[in-house]
């Protein structure tokens, strides 16, 4: 084998098994009983895996309609998002989809199995934000150590130590295990309401920076809050603290009433933590630094990033000035529902495989099966790059699919009645291959391409089914062009090579 086709051998080969092991993770998934493929254990085994659309896993879909004509004016919107996002994220829907429509409405998809009514209670209630002292860590303990003698120690089992030893965290796999452990002891009077202490989770952060995974802070918090979150005057986010230019910071504003009780509050706590909790979920704990006299605070983020301050920012602004929400539109798709979707689409991709994959064979017979050869890969590097990008499969998507079988065979089809009018034309087999594949690469080229920038225009201007079908054309588009150029031409110098013929199956 020559040496420029030995390179076209390992690269075929390395695609092949690339996509091999990265559909084995969306195999062993969705080869999971529907019940278990929500645990926490399986998290990283569905994050790998093609994701699929509402219209096929099931789940409720809302459209809300913000009020805008408020103090808040459009920029609400963005805040309305903000808080429906930390309450999804809190309930553990995986991979929700919440998306602004238009210049007020948001649209919510929520995949998975869910109680319509929960979903409606998760979405549809206002806001609260409030500010809550945090207990030392001595008092923690204690509390930890209670609850672990209901649990037979399962309950610190889980639990770490941050990094530095200043605070208790779990992964975030893990929180929800805890968390009913934490809701048992609550009912049982330890770190109750009652107690003046309650134990509240913060919202999940990102492990990397620290060298570890996705985690939970667990804090022992006042049960009665010192601030409420209607006494913000002003949030802002802001580059530059004290300690460096480039530290985001959000500039905190209170007024009226609660301005003294912000003053007593910090000056009775500096050195300690202040945590700013929504929904019953701490956003953040900042430490205070000194008191503040005139209502006006800073909350500097240490590691985090502008578009971090922004977030904490919509979310104090929020609790200020809750907007109304009112649900246009919902339904519910069933599971069962979803999986008749699926089969059905299956099927008819299958159908439109076969067909096609006969027809090929029929009429260019050991061609067509070369033909046909690349289909099915086109097929597999399709489903791999949509499962490693983290791409939705929905239900247009599958139409997409079909179509673009068509438009690998129609490839294949210029490239092959190119070399049968080279062949006609007396010219050696070789010498044919080599004109019908460089004189069909400028059509299917040009065919490729305008077809691609159609589906980007689709996806850019699009929203949810007609975003899924511009997904799916497109990946299948660029994977056409490796399959029905690249190794189709890879397969027909080597059978021409080892053949040493001057006849072509056509």
């Amino acid at each position: 084998m020559k040496k420029n086709q030995l390179w076209k051998l390992i690269i075929i080969t390395a695609a092949i098994g690339i996509s091999l092991f990265q559909l084995s993770f969306s195999y062993r998934y969705y080869s999971l009983p529907r019940e278990e493929r929500y645990l926490p254990q399986n998290a990283s085994l569905r994050m790998r895996s093609v994701k699929l659309g509402l219209d096929l896993e099931g789940g409720s879909h809302f459209l809300l309609a913000v009020d805008t004509t408020g103090e808040g004016g459009p920029d609400m919107v963005n805040q309305v998002v903000e808080i429906l996002r930390s309450r999804v994220d809190k309930y553990g829907v995986s991979e929700p989809i919440i998306e602004v429509q238009g210049k007020n409405n948001i649209v919510i998809e929520l995949p998975g199995e869910m109680d319509p009514t929960i979903a409606k209670k998760l979405i549809g209630t206002t806001a609260t934000l409030d500010f809550r002292v945090v207990k030392r860590t001595e008092e923690l303990r204690i509390i930890i150590d209670r609850i672990d003698r209901e649990n037979e120690g399962k309950f610190s089992a889980l639990l770490k130590t941050f990094p530095g030893g200043y605070s208790v965290i779990c992964r975030a796999d893990d929180w929800k295990m805890l968390d009913s452990m934490v809701i048992s002891a609550r009912e049982n009077g330890i770190a109750d309401s009652a107690s003046g202490k309650i134990l509240l989770w913060s919202v999940v952060e990102e492990g990397k920076d620290h060298g570890i995974p996705d985690y939970r802070e667990l804090l022992l918090v006042s049960s009665v809050p010192e601030i409420l979150g209607a006494s913000i005057v002003s949030a802002r986010a802001a580059l530059g603290t004290s300690n460096s230019q480039t530290e985001p910071r959000v500039d905190l504003e209170i007024g009226g009433m609660a301005r003294a009780d912000w003053a007593r509050v910090t000056s009775d706590n500096i050195g300690n933590r202040i945590a700013i909790v929504l929904d019953g979920e701490i956003f953040s704990a900042p430490v205070v630094n000194s008191a503040s006299t005139t209502g006006k605070s800073t909350i500097t983020l240490g590691r985090g990033t502008l578009d971090d301050a922004k977030a904490l920012a919509s979310v104090l602004q929020a609790g200020r000035m809750p907007a109304r929400a009112d649900i246009e539109e919902s339904f519910v798709i069933g599971p069962s529902l979803g999986a008749d979707s699926i089969k059905t689409g299956i099927r008819s991709l299958l159908i439109a495989a076969a067909v096609i994959m006969l027809i090929m064979l029929v009429y260019y017979r050991l061609s067509g099966l070369v033909a046909n050869f690349a289909l099915i890969l086109n097929m597999l590097f399709l489903l791999a790059i949509l499962s490693a990008f983290n791409l939705t499969l929905t239900l247009p998507g599958i139409a997409g699919l079909v179509l673009v079988i068509g438009t690998a065979v129609d490839a294949n089809v210029l490239i092959f009645e190119r070399i049968r009018e080279e062949l006609v034309q007396n010219k050696s087999v070789k010498k044919a291959v080599d004109t019908g594949f460089s004189k069909a690469f400028i059509t299917i080229l040009d065919a490729n391409v305008t077809t691609l920038l159609s589906a980007l225009i689709l996806w850019w201007f699009g929203k949810g089914p007609i975003r899924g079908f511009a997904v799916t054309l497109s990946v299948g588009l660029i994977a056409n062009v490796f399959t029905a150029v690249f190794i189709s031409r890879f397969v027909f110098d080597n059978l021409l090579t080892k053949a040493n013929s001057q006849k072509l199956s056509i």
